[in-house]
């Protein structure tokens, strides 16, 4: 089996249109040779640096509430649940499905930084 970069993007193989703010955004596409099939690859990922993430000009810090998770925090900081994985890549969280603790601090990166962050991301799947 061969597998190659794929030379259409995502739009010109799917006829979607990815939102600017969406985690596909850095993955790549690859195309299997022998079937035309094409994947993403999940396994890249990006992160925000520490200078950002120790720096609280960059965030805004929240309590998590008892039975909260990260879509709801996403959903009542920025209007959407789809940043949830902005916010536990701002806080190192490694398992987004183990649940809060209640009363937990929260990073919550400001919105005037969200799209330096998805621009970064879509430069990152031109890698």
């Amino acid at each position: 089996m061969s597998i190659k970069k794929a030379e259409k993007t995502y739009v010109e193989i799917t006829k979607q249109r990815l939102g600017t703010s969406s985690r596909l955004n850095i993955y790549n596409i690859f195309r299997i040779t022998e079937t035309n099939q094409h994947f993403l690859n999940h396994f890249r990922s990006f992160e925000i640096l520490d200078t950002i993430k120790n720096d609280s000009r960059y965030f805004n810090t929240v309590k998590a509430l008892d039975d909260e998770w990260w879509d709801n925090i996403s959903f009542q900081q920025y209007g959407t649940s789809y940043y949830w994985y902005l916010l536990c890549e701002l806080n190192d969280i490694v398992n987004p499905h183990e649940e809060l603790q209640a009363g937990q601090d929260v990073k919550v990166l400001k919105q005037e930084y969200l799209y330096e962050v998805f621009r970064d991301m879509k430069e990152i799947s031109k890698l």
